[in-house]
């Protein structure tokens, strides 16, 4: 029978572990809750562990940890932006992409974590640009840069515009892959003249010293 050292040696990568996935391993709830008690592991958000202390060194835990309880999602906008470095705002919450039509878990309710939804209407279109990040231990799906820009350039929500500008030069200048960037927007129904134009004036703009303050990701 296992005992509480052999829980504590098998979550010693680090990585976020559910109840679930203990008691598959051998481990039940109960020792489970008794670790977590005698802080040999932490219990990050309902039903979800890791071994060590309570502060964690990774700065986007949260991110991995709002993914982790609603597996069916990605990161996606202004988190995904931060993740890339396109984004110096404050990670306060955690935007993630669904399904149309798909409901987002209750699980992510009572985990003390804010969670922005967003909807893809095409469930074929969910998985175009998606990249996997260690986050916390574990792979977490995000947007890659190009799928952020094409989200960003086609956002109407204003709390979306509001950090738009960095967003859109920080890709530009940093990321830019022409050939990237039209396969993603080919698969997600995007046309060319939605953000062909907006690319090559903060090209411009970055080349030659201009100005690019009033770019915006509004349609």
């Amino acid at each position: 029978m296992p005992k509480l050292q052999d829980l504590v040696d098998f979550m010693r990568d680090g990585a976020l572990r559910a109840t679930s996935d203990l008691e598959a391993h051998g481990f039940n709830r109960d020792m489970v809750r008794r670790a977590a008690r005698a802080g040999a592991i932490s219990e990050v958000a309902r039903g979800a562990y890791r071994v060590g202390e309570d502060v964690c060194l990774d700065p986007f835990e949260e991110v991995a940890t709002a993914w982790f309880m609603d597996q069916g999602s990605v990161v996606s906008f202004s988190t995904a932006a931060a993740l890339h470095g396109m984004s110096d705002a404050p990670v306060n919450n955690v935007h993630l992409l669904y399904n149309f039509g798909a409901n987002p878990s209750s699980r992510t309710a009572g985990i003390g974590i804010d969670v922005v939804p967003h909807w893809s209407r095409d469930p074929n279109r969910l998985s175009v640009g998606v990249m996997r990040r260690r986050i916390a231990g574990l792979d977490v799906p995000i947007t890659d840069p190009h799928r952020t820009f094409l989200d960003f350039v086609t956002a109407s929500t204003l709390g979306e515009m509001e950090i738009g500008h960095k967003v859109l030069v920080d890709y530009v200048r940093d990321h830019y892959d022409a050939k990237t960037l039209g396969a993603h927007a080919r698969a997600l129904g995007i046309s060319r003249h939605r953000y062909d134009k907006r690319v090559a004036d903060i090209r411009h703009a970055l080349e030659y010293g201009s100005s690019v303050s009033d770019y915006s990701p509004a349609p």
